[in-house]
C-alpha cells in the first residue's frame, strides 16, 4: 500500500474518527459536552439512515430503475446502520451535523473570539473543507449519473447542518440543573472543561 492509498483510507475513515473524538473527549475531560454531541450525531445518523432506505429516495435518485446505479451508491456509502447501506451518505451527515452545531454556537455565544480562540476558527474551516470535498467526491464518483443525485446531496447537506443547529437548542434547554436554570454545556473547541455558558440578554456568555 503506497502513501496515496494510505491517505485516501484515512480520509474515508475521518467521519468515524470524528465521532470517536467526541466520545473520548467527554470521557477524558469528565464533561458531558462531547458525549451530548455524540448522542445528537448518533440520533441524526439513525434518522438519515432510516430515510435513506426509503423507496422515495431511491425513486428520486433512480427514476429509471437502474439497479446498477443503486448498487454503486450502496458501495459508496461505507458507513451505515442495519443490514443494508443507506442511499444517503452518513459521512456527509457527520460533517454537516458537527458544522451546523458549531456554527450556531458561534452565532449565539459571545464567548467565541477568533483573536484568542484559533481552535474554533480552525475547526470551522477544516469541517467546511471536509464537507465540501466529501460532497464533490461523492457527487462525481457515485451520484453523477443523474442531476437529481447532486440535488439530493446538496439538500441532504443542508438538512444535516440544520439538525446540528437544532441539537444545540435542544441540549441548551435540556442540559440544566435546578440551581442554574439557564446553564449550558456545549462543546466548544478551545473552551476549558470547567467553563459554562449562561443566557444573558438573549445571548449566551461563557466563562470559567
Amino acid at each position: 500500500m503506497d502513501i496515496t492509498q494510505t491517505i485516501f483510507m484515512l480520509w474515508r475513515m475521518l467521519p468515524f474518527i470524528i465521532t470517536a473524538f467526541f466520545v473520548l473527549s467527554g470521557i477524558m475531560h469528565g464533561s458531558t459536552a462531547g458525549i451530548l454531541v455524540f448522542v445528537g450525531l448518533f440520533l441524526s445518523s439513525l434518522f438519515s439512515s432510516f430515510i435513506g432506505k426509503k423507496d422515495i429516495i431511491q425513486n428520486i435518485l433512480n427514476p429509471n430503475g437502474n439497479q446498477d446505479f443503486i448498487n454503486k451508491l450502496k458501495k459508496c456509502n461505507i458507513f451505515y446502520y442495519g443490514d443494508s447501506p443507506s442511499l444517503l451518505p452518513l459521512s456527509i451527515n457527520t460533517y454537516g451535523f458537527v458544522l451546523g452545531y458549531l456554527i450556531l454556537v458561534l452565532t449565539i455565544s459571545k464567548q467565541v473570539n477568533f483573536s484568542n480562540n484559533t481552535n474554533y476558527l480552525a475547526s470551522l474551516i477544516l469541517l467546511a473543507l471536509l464537507l465540501v470535498s466529501e460532497v464533490i467526491y461523492l457527487g462525481k464518483t457515485c451520484y453523477s449519473d443523474t442531476m437529481s443525485g447532486w440535488l439530493v446531496l446538496i439538500v441532504f447537506t443542508i438538512i444535516t447542518m440544520a439538525m446540528g443547529a437544532i441539537w444545540v437548542r435542544m441540549i441548551g434547554s435540556k442540559n440544566t440543573t435546578k440551581s442554574t436554570k439557564n446553564e449550558m454545556n456545549w462543546f466548544i473547541p478551545g473552551k476549558q472543561s470547567n467553563e459554562k455558558c449562561n443566557l444573558v440578554d438573549n445571548s449566551y456568555v461563557c466563562n470559567g
